[in-house]
């Protein structure tokens, strides 16, 4: 899993904080992005911690033997058909989270909201390997909660739609009238 992201460095502590007091796992770390991320070729260990950063990936991580955790799995990888499918998965409560934002924001005093999803730059390229929606399932999950919390106390939430190219998402000109 990817080092660049706090979400994934906080797993990462818990991980080792366990491997300190319980066993005498020996980690294999990459830093880095989830771009970054790759099953060495040759490479002997007995069991996976991992998010899937692509297509060609989770092949890799599917035809491996090792016992595998896979981290908030996009929704190609929960297909019953999907042989990564039947791995254990470690998943954020999305739906708590887009509540609890919700939540804080009237707390804070707020009338009007506003759901922004992540820019396809750091949706773990999914659009570009063919695997289904722009949006990646832990945001819609959050941005369904956020929106039906604020509805259930009669608050519209409005969607800034993700851009519909990676032309239009880089460059601001293009992208500010929308």
């Amino acid at each position: 899993m990817e080092t660049s992201l706090e979400v994934s460095r906080n797993l990462l502590y818990g991980i080792i904080r366990y491997v300190r007091t319980h066993d005498t796992w020996t980690l294999d770390l990459t830093p880095g992005g989830i771009a970054e991320q790759r099953l060495p070729e040759i490479w002997n260990g007995q069991g996976i911690i991992a998010r899937i950063p692509s297509l060609k990936e989770a092949g890799k991580l599917a035809a491996h033997p090792a016992p595998k955790v896979i981290l908030d799995p996009q929704t190609p990888f929960t297909n019953p058909n999907h042989p990564l499918s039947k791995c254990v998965r470690l998943t954020c409560d999305h739906d708590a989270i887009g509540r609890e934002a919700a939540r804080h924001f009237m707390h804070q005093g707020f009338k009007k909201f506003a759901y922004i999803g992540p820019v396809l730059s750091s949706t773990i390229q999914m659009q570009y390997d063919g695997m289904g929606t722009d949006e990646p399932n832990w945001s819609i999950a959050r941005r369904e909660a956020f929106a039906a919390h604020l509805a259930d106390h009669n608050f519209d939430c409005f969607t800034y739609p993700l851009p519909g190219s990676k032309r239009i998402s880089s460059n601001w000109n293009l992208e500010m009238p929308r």
